[in-house]
């Protein structure tokens, strides 16, 4: 009799430790898959952003290297190399504006760019459910008498 007793007892263990393993499932599996997928999803932020950065101080450089052209040539020059860039690289990226500026010898290239974010229950920090990012790079090419220039008066001091 004793031995019954043990085993009934054992069987509702094994039943209440069931359940709690339901409860679990039902609770925190969900929670730990949307933050498997937020995780992810900013992985591609943050590489769409790096390739932006990346093909924009390109240009930027591009555009230094060439300084001897007149000012309206260099700009379509930079924006030739904007409009031709490969924006198929970009896996959730929306590229939207660009902007380059020359000024005498500094020139600025800036970008924007946004990813829609489709979990709307997830997103605590923007309205419209897209991530933006924004980045401007500039530069500044020297003549080439003023480098000349520079390292002989600092020749002289030495």
């Amino acid at each position: 009799m004793n031995r019954n007793n043990s085993n009934r007892n054992k069987s509702n263990k094994n039943r209440f430790v069931k359940g709690y393993f339901t409860v679990e499932a039902t609770c925190i599996y969900p929670f730990v898959i949307a933050v498997i997928l937020l995780v992810i999803y900013i992985w591609f932020f943050l590489y769409d952003r790096c390739l932006m950065e990346q093909d924009f101080a390109g240009i930027l450089v591009k555009g230094i290297a060439h300084m001897e052209i007149d000012a309206t040539s260099r700009s379509e020059y930079m924006e030739n190399q904007i409009s031709s860039m490969y924006r198929d690289q970009y896996l959730c990226w929306d590229l939207g504006e660009t902007y380059t500026s020359i000024n005498g010898y500094n020139i600025e290239v800036s970008a924007k760019g946004s990813i829609y974010f489709p979990f709307e229950g997830l997103n605590f920090w923007s309205e419209d459910n897209t991530w933006e990012a924004e980045r401007t790079y500039g530069g500044k090419r020297y003549p080439r008498m003023f480098i000349v220039r520079t390292f002989r008066k600092l020749e002289g001091l030495f």
